[in-house]
Parts: structure tokens; sequence; C-alpha cells
């Protein structure tokens, strides 16, 4: 990557910092001149600096220098770019004659704020570690707000007689937090005549605002949500599956939901009905045209095809043309936000086209990195909806922080998948801990952010603790049982959902989509039928995408993985038959037969396809190699199918290979061309327990051994089965079993959903934008 981008003259956002650093230190005239521009120096937010910006800094201003550095330590919320408290420290050694100036007052919050804050972030350690030579200590800040009307110096750090500005609330039914959070703003906001944009809600995940959005919507309150992604709403989904469909007629999921739009008439049963009699390698294009206005939807695609060709649009363009054409509202702020998107986009120095197929698999890479597409909003007045990273910088008069418990904030700690060793980092860099208590610093520290963005109140919710301590778990626990803010801080229950009497306004949604009417049917068949442990794995995975793969049989892409993969098993099939049959066969010949299989394949991607081509011959040489040294096994079967009975349910599936140990049992091979299996895989694979039993069942026999054998390191891991494991598999697949024929597919949402290739039709992962709608009121006079 850092090739590529040097080819192009390009780089990253990390590389604005690192190639400046690199220039100032390299080019000595470069450097005199910019310090001559710099004589005085300012550096606001400095806790948000990371190492690079430091070491900047220090070339800037050596020696005798102007430097004006303010900041928090406490509101260090950005480790994940960098970002480190620890600044402070390498300031404080570089500039070794700095003075430090304490700034202990607040004007923002009243002192319940201030207090609750301090109790939390006290808990953190202190910013200079015992024995520095700075002799900053953490103290309550004073409320000059208060002080103020107060006439006098409050004393113990804030007002005389505090008044509880800050509440807890706690709950047991998630439904509550949403209905209290609305009604206590809608309260608030008749009792004191404030604004809507004087209320802010505040979450750690964008996931936990959903339902408060739901209920203010429902109220007719206005509100503005920040960082909202188009990208998973309805009207952008049909805009892009529009575009997938028009650029690639084979790609299957967006045929299907363009099917769906409701000015074609489409009628689901009849779809499905066809899509589940078409034959295996049927493509959607070519069962369309079998049923009612089928072929206007393909006629529509043609049609927009052709007229973007003759206009030679470029990617905005072309959205525009699938906008009218498909009868999208292009007076969506939705549609409005993406075409704004796009039009950056072909701007970029990265784009080199232009046009819809480069557009789209920009849109892949964008958004596997997580990006996303923001709608700007035009209503200033109206309830800011937020992340505690997001609201940085603001202040409001009433904050609200939702899910404030463990497991969503704070939120959990996740090990780095690759842990940076610490011979290689710089001293200064090094933070004073690392890991998971570093984690809950970070968290404890935006959670003070959060809290003290409030002015005149701020309202916490969590779920309540389970057993004795009815205290939510995480910050909030702390806060209530510190006798220090007991007078600061009041708790009650959550109240359940009253009527409001004088809601003006009704709940709408912007363009329902027919795709979720679709995918939510029932299945009219039974989707029991044959299963396999791919199956119940898939089920337990994702019930609803298990229901779309079995129900609507969707084609889509083979990806190239599995193709590879399908080739390689194929060919150690024809070894261990030549084996079996005492047939001889050249180590040449066996990787002909994978050229040939892997030629059949037609990966489109010529780079893909030469890479597994490399990589399945250097594997298979290493195997054969290997293979041909040992002892060749007493192979009874390769690639041999069964079907047996576990409770209701019938389950199929294949035996790579089966090779006899001794009468009466075997040992059972199963070939793996990924990403090489652990002990701990094949120990709690459901797919080896089902071997065992098709062992038993099916061909009378005792699997002794079981084992993944690794392509990838030609290394094996083998394990074997319990009557007890055997049984707990049983229970597993009959559980599945039974939830598939009581019609139980509910989305699983989680991080596997990125890889979904139902994503763009998931009912789950779509985002609803509610509208506020006036009631129509009956007409008459009330007597």
């Amino acid at each position: 990557v850092e090739h590529m981008l040097a080819e192009q003259n390009l780089g990253t956002f990390g590389h604005m910092m690192t190639k400046a650093y690199e220039l100032l230190k390299q080019d000595s005239d470069l450097l005199a001149r910019e310090r001559r521009h710099a004589r005085f120096i300012l550096i606001d937010e400095f806790q948000d600096a990371n190492f690079v910006q430091v070491k900047i800094l220090e070339l800037l201003a050596p020696g005798e220098c102007n430097v004006f550095a303010v900041g928090d330590p406490d509101q260090s919320i950005y480790q994940f770019r960098g970002a480190s408290s620890e600044a402070f420290g390498l300031f404080r050694r570089h500039f070794q004659n700095a003075k430090p100036l304490v700034l202990g007052k607040n004007r923002r919050s009243t002192t319940p704020i201030l207090k609750c804050a301090f109790a939390l972030i006290q808990k953190n350690p202190p910013v200079f570690p015992p024995g520095d030579a700075v002799s900053y200590k953490r103290t309550p800040l004073v409320s000059a707000r208060d002080e103020a009307a107060d006439g006098e110096v409050p004393t113990n750090g804030g007002a005389s007689s505090p008044r509880a500005s800050v509440t807890a609330v706690t709950w047991r039914d998630r439904a509550l937090e949403a209905t209290d959070v609305v009604t206590s703003i809608r309260q608030k906001q008749r009792q004191l005549r404030c604004e809507w944009k004087d209320f802010a809600v505040l979450y750690r995940n964008h996931l936990n605002r959903d339902d408060v959005v739901k209920e203010l919507a429902i109220r007719g309150i206005p509100f503005a949500i920040e960082n909202m992604d188009v990208l998973d709403t309805p009207q952008v989904r049909d805009l892009l599956a529009c575009l997938g469909a028009v650029v690639s007629p084979s790609d299957g999921a967006s045929l299907f939901r363009v099917a769906a739009l409701p000015q074609f008439g489409i009628d689901p049963e009849k779809l499905r009905s066809a899509m589940r009699s078409a034959a295996k390698e049927s493509t959607l294009a070519s069962i369309l045209p079998q049923i009612p206005n089928g072929s206007m939807v393909l006629q529509s695609l043609e049609g927009a095809r052709q007229e973007i060709q003759r206009l030679k649009a470029k990617s905005r363009a072309a959205l525009q043309v699938l906008i009218d054409r498909f009868f999208l509202d292009r007076s969506s702020p939705l549609l409005k936000a993406v075409l704004e998107f796009v039009a950056a986009w072909e701007k970029k120095p990265v784009t080199t086209t232009g046009e819809i197929g480069e557009l789209l698999e920009y849109l892949e890479y964008f958004r596997e990195a997580r990006g996303i597409v923001p709608m700007t909003t035009q209503e200033e007045n109206a309830v800011r909806l937020m992340t505690a990273h997001g609201v940085k910088g603001l202040e409001f008069n009433h904050v609200y922080i939702i899910r404030a418990n463990s497991n969503s904030f704070p939120c959990a700690y996740h090990e780095p998948l690759v842990e940076f060793p610490p011979e290689l980092r710089d001293p200064d860099s090094m933070a004073l801990e690392e890991g998971k208590a570093l984690h809950e610093q970070e968290e404890r520290r935006l959670f003070y952010v959060a809290m003290t963005r409030a002015r005149d109140s701020l309202t916490m919710y969590a779920k309540q603790g389970t057993g004795k301590d009815t205290t939510p778990a995480g910050f909030l626990r702390d806060l209530l049982k510190d006798a220090s803010v007991t007078p600061c801080l009041q708790r009650r229950d959550a109240k359940p959902f009253q009527v409001d009497l004088f809601a003006g306004e009704e709940l709408a949604i912007i363009s329902p989509s027919n795709t979720a009417a679709w995918l939510n049917l029932d299945p009219g068949i039974d989707l029991n039928a044959k299963l396999s442990a791919t199956a119940v794995e898939a089920y337990e995975l994702c019930p609803l995408q298990f229901k779309l793969e079995r129900e609507w049989k969707i084609p889509r892409e083979v990806p190239a993985a599995m193709q590879y993969g399908a080739a390689m098993h194929r060919v150690l099939r024809t070894y261990y038959d030549a084996v079996r049959f005492g047939r001889t066969i050249t180590d040449d010949e066996v990787i002909q037969l994978f050229r040939e299989d892997l030629a059949g394949a037609r990966l489109e991607d010529q780079y893909q396809y030469e890479l597994y081509e490399k990589q399945g011959i250097e594997q298979l040489r290493d195997f054969l190699s290997l293979a041909r040294r040992v002892v060749q096994p007493q192979v009874l079967n390769t690639e041999q199918w069964f079907t047996i009975r576990i409770g209701e349910a019938t389950v199929n599936g294949r035996v790579d290979r089966m090779d006899q140990t001794s009468p009466g049992r075997v040992a059972i091979v199963d070939y793996k061309t990924g990403k090489p299996r652990s002990q701990e895989d094949a120990d709690e694979s459901l797919q080896l327990s089902i071997y065992a039993l098709a062992a038993q069942n099916t061909w009378g026999v005792t699997a002794d051994r079981l084992m993944f054998y690794n392509l990838e390191d030609n290394s094996s891991v083998h394990t074997t089965r319990s009557e007890g494991q055997l049984e707990e598999a049983r229970a597993k697949v009959e559980d599945v079993a039974h939830k598939i024929a009581a019609g139980k597919f509910p989305a699983k949402t989680g991080f596997h959903c990125f890889m979904c290739p139902y994503r763009n039709l998931c009912p789950a992962t779509e985002k609803q934008l509610y509208v506020v709608q006036p009631v129509k009121k009956a007409a008459g006079r009330a007597n």
C-alpha cells in the first residue's frame, strides 16, 4: 500500500503528520524558515495531541521559545488515533522551564454536575506519577456560575447548598429508557420554556440511539442525528441496488431489491415459487421473465443502462438517471447526501474514471473500512443525538446519557489482534499502563467528557443490576455508592409510558421498502429438510440468513475462496482414489489436474486467479512431498455422502476421506484450504461430531480419530468424541431443527453482518428515517 501511494504521490491522514516530521527533520532550511514563522505557538486541546505532533512541536520550538499549551488530560479520548494524556509528560520533559498554570474555574456547569464528574474521574490514576516534578494534582473544579449566583466564593469546591441537578435513572425493561428520556425532555421543555436545541442525548455506540429516535418521532419532537449513516437506509439501499443491477445483471441481491420496488407490482409469492423451482445455476435475471411484470424490471434496467452510456454519464449523473427512471424521491435528504458524497468522490485523486463500476468497487472498500455517508440536517432547533466522542467541544443546557452500564458505556475491552512490540516503541510514546487498564481509563475519561457537556442538568440512564445489588454495573455504580456526591445525585426508576395529551403530531416512516415485507413472509415450505453441519452453524450465526438461503435461494456469486477449495478437494480425491486402487499418479499429473480444475472455475479477477493457482501448486507440492515419505493410509472411501436421522431432522453430509485404522475403527479426515484450524476448533467442531455419528449410523464403524488437515501449512489437528459429546451434538441439531420448525428466524446482528451477501437486503441492519407529520384534527367544536 505504501508503495502504491508513493507512486501516485498520495498519502493517508497519518502521513500528513509523519511526512511533515520527516521533512522538518531532514530539511534544515525548511525547518529554519518554519521556526522564523512560529515565534509564538499556541496549542489548544493539547490532550488530543499524539506522539508525532509533540515531536513536531519539539522541532519547531527549540530552546528559548514562546509556547502556550492548553488542555485537560482528563479529556484525552482519542487513544484509537494516537492521542494520549502522556503528551503532557512529554511536553514537560522537553520544555523543562515551562510554568504550569491550573485553570480551576468552570464557566459552564453547575456545582452538582462538577462534583459528580470529579467523583467519577478521580478513580483514574493521577495525571502525573508520584515524584514527578510537576506539582499538579487533580481537584474539583469551581462553578463560576454558582459562585456568581451566591455572591461569594463557595466552600468545599462548590456551592454552599448544591442543587440536585444530576439524576441516575435505572430500568429493567429497555423499552422504558426511551419513553422516560423523551417524557423528561418534553416536560422540561414545557416547564422551563426552553428550545429543543437545548437538549442532547449522548451514547457510546450509534446502535444505542434507535429507540430514542423512534420515540422522539412518535411524540412529534424535532431531532437531529449527528453522523447518521445514510448507506443503511432503505431509500439509499434501493438506489445502490439499482446501481448494482445496472453494472452487473448477475448481482442477484441487487436485482432482487430492484424487483421489490412498488412500481413493478411483483407478486413475491410467485417470484419465490419461481426461484425455488429454478435450476441451481439459474440467475435471477433468467427467472424474472417467468413471472408477471418481471420483464418490466429487466427492461427498466436496460433502459437506464443505455441512457447512462448514451450520456457518457459519470457516477453522480448516472445516479440522477437512476433516481428519475426508478421514481425514487429526488427531494429526499438521504439521496441528496449520497449525491454530494459521490460528487466529492469524483474529485478525489484516487478516482481514475469516475464511472459507476469504479464507484461500486470504491463503496465496497469504503464499507469495509467502516466509512459513513452522513446526512446533514437542516433543522437547527432540534434535540441533538450524538456519540460521546462527537459531542467533544460542545455544550447543552440539558444532557441525557443513555445505556450507561457495563459493556455499553463503558464498552467492553477487546484484545488487539496484533500487539505492537514494546521493544520497537519510542520510550516517550509508551503509556504507563497498557491493555485493559488503559481501556478502562479511556472509557472513564470519555464518560467524564459526556458529563461535563451539561450546563444545567444531567440525567444518566442504565439497566439495573442483577441480584442483591440493583445499582447499575459500571461507572454509575461507583457514583451511586460515593457518599461525597449523595447530596448532588438522586436516583429514581424509569417511569412507564404516559399518553401525551398535548402531542400534535404522529409518526411517519419515509418510503418503506417492500424488501423487508417480502423477507418476513412465512416460509411456506419445510426448511428443516436435509440439514447439514454447515446449515446448523449458519442458523446459529444468523437465523434470517439461513432462511434467505433456503427459502428464496437468491443467486449469488460463489466466492473465489470456495471455488479454489472445491478444486483442491477434487484433486485430492483423485489422488487418494489412486492410492486406494493401487494406481500410480505422478506429482506433475496431480498439479496438471489442479490447473485444469481451477481454470474451469473461471475466476473473473486474473490477479486473484494467478494467486490461487500459485498457492495451490505450492500447497500440493508440499502435501505430496510429505505424503510420499510416510506410510500410505488404508483409504476406505473419498468424498462419501451420507444421510442420517437426528431426532426429527434429516442430516446430510460428505466425508472428504475415511481411512481404516483397525477392524471396525476409522479415521475421518477433513481438508481445510483456508485459515489453519486449531486444536480448539477441532475439539468444538459440530462438523466432526456429525461425521462421527455418521460413521456409527451409516457405516457401522467407530471413528476413533477425527482430523482437520490444514493444507496451508500441511499441519493436522486430531481429536476424538466421547458418547457425551456426541449426545451434545445431537441435542444441538435437534434444538436448531425445532426452532426452524417453529418458524423462528430472527436476524442476529454482529460483526459477521459486514461479510453477509444479503446485508443490503436485511431488515435488521436497515435504518429507518422517521419524520413528524401533523395529526389530522377532526372537524367540529368541543362542548
